[in-house]
């Protein structure tokens, strides 16, 4: 339903769906419930609403010119697009979302803004608490953000898994970031863990093992095999990530082909293996793969990889 409201007729304009969501919906290549729906806004639909701005994405235009932004531009500038992502969110998507649902449903549930330009969409439980396992909470979030690259894109057709189920489908198309880049963003996601090599983020974050899942998951689909050999295409995820996600512990710039690094560490392996096992119960459907068989496919993915 929520993604019938955010890509409907009278939905938000010019969002692209990404992250592991769209994976299911619009390829079906993972067998995983999530309930986020990751976004981004386009820059021309910020400005239709907002009027017009520095677009932080020209400073890829001067890196080798003399007129290079300083780092200091760069940051003003993603902090302002930041804050008219945050204002888009609370005053179009949020109305939005509250009309559509209330609309299809005749219901009024609860929908709040709580910054970072996410919603969270609430929702009344049909079953006991202790048939969820701890690890689903009664909310949709939606997060939006402006940062995250939005090439390449296909456009498919989407529905529910109910409405699957219930041999209703009303498909709608949407336009998604192609599986060839996510393929990468997962990968480089690891990367940046294993470079961190903090068990503790990884057990309070919660849910960081479902990237494993979907790497290999991708990996072993048509997608993988020809993402594997683009190479320029992780060359551009790690431009985009180094430059708009700073982070110096995610050591980026050895995110190479000979020097990536998706197998979990020693000390992460037992943080991701507890989270998995919690996973499996209560969001992966059919027969999942064990984490030990995930680990081999991650190892034959970086071996590859450094052969390359």
């Amino acid at each position: 339903m929520v993604l019938h409201v955010l890509f409907g007729e009278n939905g938000s304009k010019g969002i692209l769906f990404k992250g592991g969501t769209s994976l299911s919906k619009g390829f079906d290549l993972i067998d995983r419930f999530s309930e986020d729906i990751d976004v981004t806004y386009s820059i021309k639909t910020l400005k239709e609403h907002y009027g017009e701005f520095e677009n932080p994405w020209n400073y890829f235009d001067t890196i080798n010119t003399a007129d290079k932004w300083s780092n200091n531009k760069l940051e003003r500038e993603l902090a302002n697009l930041k804050d008219i992502g945050q204002k888009y969110t609370d005053e179009i998507l949020l109305k939005i979302v509250e009309n559509e649902i209330k609309k299809i449903t005749g219901l009024s549930f609860e929908i709040l803004s709580q910054g970072e330009m996410t919603l969270y969409i609430h929702y009344p439980r049909l079953l006991d608490d202790s048939e969820y396992g701890g690890y689903i909470e009664p909310k949709i979030k939606v997060e939006a953000g402006v940062r995250s690259a939005r090439v390449p894109t296909i456009k498919r057709s989407i529905d529910s898994f109910f409405e699957q189920i219930l041999e209703k489908s009303n498909p709608i198309k949407v336009e998604i970031l192609h599986p060839d880049r996510t393929f990468w963003e997962k990968a480089t996601i690891l990367h940046a863990e294993n470079s961190k090599n903090e068990p503790l983020r990884i057990e309070k974050r919660n849910h960081m093992s479902r990237h494993i899942y979907d790497l290999v998951k991708l990996y072993n689909s048509e997608y993988g095999k020809t993402a594997i050999n683009n190479l320029d295409l992780l060359a551009d995820v790690v431009l985009h990530k180094s430059t708009f996600y700073k982070d110096n512990k995610a050591d980026y710039n050895n995110a190479t082909p000979e020097n990536i690094k998706i197998v979990p560490t020693e000390e992460l392996n037992n943080s991701f293996k507890v989270d998995y096992e919690d996973m499996v119960k209560s969001m992966i459907i059919g027969n999942p793969p064990t984490y030990e068989e995930l680990l081999e496919s991650l190892e034959e993915i970086q071996l590859k990889l450094y052969n390359s």
